[in-house]
This record gives structure tokens, C-alpha cells and sequence, in this order.
């Protein structure tokens, strides 16, 4: 196939020098290698033909293309000699022989800005030793590059997203070489200029905002310890600093959220980030108000992967904190309600007073324009505790805690108030079991009706010099029976 290509360009190549116009073929070749398997004796094969009618830079982009996949290859010395020969420089030396080519600003004016960034990413990763001057010479170039720029009134788009791309790596060098020489955390803000530089040039490039935002993250936890620990601060402006919010906070947020409406995958990991955040020091007015104007610039679906984060703080002491995830939740549960209505049913079940009034809430928001489902939920999980729970355990546990109230601690009242809600719940058996429970435990509603009995004789003594002597009667003999290990439910159950 590679051989028909190579004769098929050959006569192109032949009809191009016998005056045909070439532009409509050139697109046709771009074409044909990106479809290609990306192999480099094939695409090599084939550049040498090409050659004969083209320079090499008249297709630098797909020569570049072509160095960059010989060097994944492990061609590494292949890769050195294109870039070198589409620099103008001869194709001799070996990448990391010690060679210190540099570029003059003559020739940085001269060629390709495409080719120059590809070389000089090579040339960082071929010169371990050299890294410093791989990294004064990107900035260098970045900055003729920026002003070239600033003197154009209209650059183009590719020269600006080669420029966002300059800042970028400048910034991801220069920290490589800070982890490595333990001084991350002092150099961590020139860091963080390269890579706000790159989101400026370039607005639509995720890596950009990721790496602003992450470097945000990291700079807000250095600060935060140093709050902490003001004695490690320079000078008596570290207390002025732990009195007001933390500078780092707001910008990684949106930074954090403008990567999530980039992302093109999964962006679990910074959802996670923005969540930390947000639940940390959503206190703040500006905190929140920056995550309530990143939720309207991110699709609802991104925030299905951590539904249950944000159920977990639903209750949370904060006002506008909470008002905020309600509202977050609201939403999820407007376009996706499948999806939330199970979770929240469940946090409706809650002991915490504060979580299961929170949760009903939002339950209530949803049966506006999903009742059915609502209902449904409500319904499926009411029967999941009933088959869970069934009567034979609650009275056994309801028994226990009044036999606790009455013996130890002789509330009355408050045994009483333990044993009514069961007596409501075996008048209307709807289960087999429960039927069974019924018919087998028939004392049940003849206990009920000696404790109204009792209830009624106290009401109309107008005191309780009574209860005590009825309620012996009434509740003793079946709090006896859990004492000597009765069953409450037909079996046998030790205490």
C-alpha cells in the first residue's frame, strides 16, 4: 500500500513540474499521512519523495509531527537531525552529546516559531545536565515572542496559542527544577505568573487552567500553614495575614471550574478540589459567591460523581453554605432525579434532626415537577425498612429501652412514650408477619388497652399517685417476660 502511495505522489510530483498548481495537492497529502498508521519508516519513506518537489519548510508542521512521533519511537537521533535541518543547521550531532546549540535572535526571527518551541522541548529533554539553559532560553524566546505580539494588532491565532504553549512550559520546567532541588514552595508563585500568562494567550486550553488552579490549590495550603505558624513568616505582617481570607482561595476555584468546563474526560479530580474548598471555607462570602457563579458555568452532569459528598453535608451549621448545596442538589434533582431521589430518602430516615428536616426539603423541591417519583421512592424504601425490621425486633427493642426507663431510671412517661408508637403499629398488620405477630402475641392489645385504662384512671385523679402501683400491673408482667428471656416474637431470646 506505502509503494502505490509513494508511485501515486510520484506522478503528482511530475504534473506539479510541468506547471500544475500544487495547493490543492499539498491538502490532499495532509490528508493521506493523517490517515496513515503512525509509523516512521512508512512516513519517512514517504517525506523523502515529497522532497523532491518541497523544502523542508514548506511542511514544517507535518515534518515537526514527524519528529515528534520518531522520538516516542525511541528514533531519538532522527528526531535531533529534522529539527535541526528545518533550523537551518546542519543534521549532525547527537542529542545529549554534550552539544550547546543555541539559537541567535537573528535566527530565532527567522524560523518557524513551531519549529523553535519542538526543538527546544527536544533539546530539554536530550540535555539533562543543561536544563537551566533549556529553560533561560524558552524564556527568552517567550518573551520575543510576546512582544512580537504586543506589536501586531491583530496576532494570529496560532501565534497565541504557541505563546500560551511557551508560557506553559517555561512554568512546568521551572518547577520540575524546583521539586528537584527541594524550593518548590519559594518559587511556587513565578510558577503560577507562567501559567496565568498561558490561560491569557490561550482561553480554551484545559492544561492551562488545570495547572493555574492546582498551583493556586498548593500556594492556598502554604499560606494556610503559614497562618498557622506565624513565628516561620518574615516579619510582623504574618498576624495581618491570618486575619483576612486567604488570597489563593478565590482564583483556584475558578481556575478549578473553568478546567472542569474545559475538560473534555472525567473530571472527578478537580470536582473533588472545588468541593474541598467550598465545604472548607464556604463561610466566606467570597468563597461562596465564587462556587455559586462556577455552578452556572458547569453542566449539571458533572456533579452526578459526587452526589454523595454533597448529601453528607446537607446539614452543615453555615447558612449560606447550606442554602448553596440545597440549591446545587435542587438542581440535580430538576434534570436528574433518578439519580438523587434514593440518596435523599435515605438521609430522610436520619436520627439527626437537622439532616432529615434538610433532606425532606429538598424532597418536597423535587415532588414539583417529579411527584411520581418521589412517591414511588418513598414508598420502595418505607417497605425496604419494613422487610428489614420486622415487628417480633421492634418490640424486642422497644421493650428493652421501657424496661430501662421504668426500672432504672423510673420515667414513667417516658416508657410510655416508647411503647404507644408500637401499640399504633400492630392495630394495621399488612404483612404475613406481622399477621403472625398478631395472632401470636394476642396480650399485646390487652396490655394496650390496661395502659389506657391505667392512663385514663391517672387523668381523672388529676395525678399520677396511682401510675406507678397500675403501671406494675400493666407494663411489669411484660417487662418481665423480656427479663427472663422471653421471646417476643415466638422464638427464645437470652438477655
Amino acid at each position: 500500500m506505502i509503494r502505490v502511495q509513494i508511485l501515486s505522489e510520484l506522478e503528482e510530483i511530475a504534473e506539479y513540474q510541468e506547471g500544475t498548481n500544487p495547493s490543492a495537492g499539498r491538502r490532499n497529502w495532509v490528508q493521506r499521512l493523517e490517515l496513515m498508521q503512525a509509523d516512521v519508516d512508512a512516513w519517512l519513506r514517504i517525506l523523502k519523495v515529497r522532497g523532491l518537489l518541497l523544502k523542508p519548510d514548506e511542511e514544517a508542521t507535518i515534518r515537526v509531527n514527524f519528529a515528534r512521533m520518531s522520538w516516542k519511537a525511541g528514533r531519538k537521533q532522527l528526531a535531533w537531525r529534522v529539527l535541526r535541518r528545518l533550523l537551518g543547521a546542519n543534521g549532525e550531532g547527537a542529542p545529549g552529546g554534550g552539544e550547546t546549540f543555541d539559537l541567535p535572535p537573528a535566527q530565532m526571527i527567522r524560523a518557524n516559531p513551531e519549529v523553535v518551541y519542538a526543538y527546544m522541548k527536544f533539546r530539554w529533554e536530550c540535555n539533562e545536565a543543561e536544563r537551566q539553559q533549556s529553560l533561560r532560553s524558552m524564556r527568552n524566546y517567550t518573551r520575543f515572542l510576546g512582544h512580537e505580539v504586543e506589536t501586531q494588532a491583530q496576532a494570529p491565532e496560532n501565534v497565541l496559542r504557541l505563546l500560551a504553549r511557551c508560557n506553559y512550559k517555561s512554568s512546568q520546567w521551572q518547577r520540575q527544577l524546583l521539586s528537584d532541588s527541594g524550593t518548590l514552595e519559594e518559587g511556587l508563585k513565578t510558577v503560577l505568573e507562567g501559567y496565568l500568562a498561558a490561560t491569557s494567550y490561550d482561553k480554551s486550553w484545559y492544561k492551562a487552567w488545570h495547572s493555574w488552579a492546582q498551583t493556586n490549590f498548593e500556594l492556598a495550603a502554604v499560606w494556610e500553614r503559614n497562618a498557622q505558624h506565624p513565628q516561620h513568616a518574615h516579619g510582623s505582617s504574618s498576624t495581618h495575614k491570618s486575619t483576612r481570607l486567604n488570597p489563593y482561595l478565590v482564583p483556584a476555584i475558578q481556575g478549578f471550574f473553568r478546567s472542569i468546563a474545559l475538560s473534555r474526560r472525567n473530571s472527578l479530580q478537580d470536582s473533588l478540589r472545588v468541593l474541598t474548598l467550598w465545604f472548607k471555607y464556604g463561610g466566606a462570602a467570597e468563597v461562596n459567591a465564587a462556587v455559586g457563579d462556577g455552578f452556572l458555568t458547569v453542566p449539571v452532569d458533572n456533579w452526578l460523581q459526587v452526589i454523595p459528598q454533597l448529601i453528607a453535608r446537607i446539614q452543615v451549621t453555615s447558612p449560606q453554605l447550606r442554602r448553596l448545596i440545597h440549591h446545587v442538589l435542587a438542581d440535580i434533582g430538576r434534570y436528574h432525579p433518578q439519580a438523587l431521589a434514593y440518596s435523599l430518602m435515605v438521609a430522610s430516615k436520619s436520627q439527626n434532626t437537622t439532616r432529615r428536616a434538610a433532606a425532606i426539603a429538598i424532597l418536597d423541591r423535587m415532588r414539583a415537577h417529579s411527584a411520581s417519583l418521589v412517591e414511588q421512592v418513598l414508598l420502595v424504601g418505607q417497605e425496604l425498612i419494613r422487610v428489614a425490621i420486622l415487628w417480633d425486633e421492634l418490640w424486642h427493642e422497644g421493650l428493652e429501652e421501657a424496661s430501662k426507663l421504668y426500672f432504672a431510671e423510673h420515667n414513667i412517661p417516658a416508657m410510655y412514650a416508647v411503647l404507644e408508637p408500637l401499640h399504633q403499629l400492630v392495630r394495621l398488620p399488612e404483612l404475613l408477619a406481622d399477621v403472625v405477630h398478631t395472632v401470636m402475641h394476642p396480650d399485646v392489645q390487652q396490655t394496650e388497652r390496661q395502659q389506657h385504662g391505667a392512663e385514663r384512671k391517672t387523668a381523672a385523679h388529676h395525678g399520677v399517685a396511682h401510675r406507678p402501683q397500675q403501671t406494675t400491673r400493666v407494663g411489669r408482667w411484660r417487662l418481665e417476660l423480656l427479663a427472663d428471656g422471653e421471646c417476643v416474637g415466638g422464638g427464645t431470646r437470652q438477655r
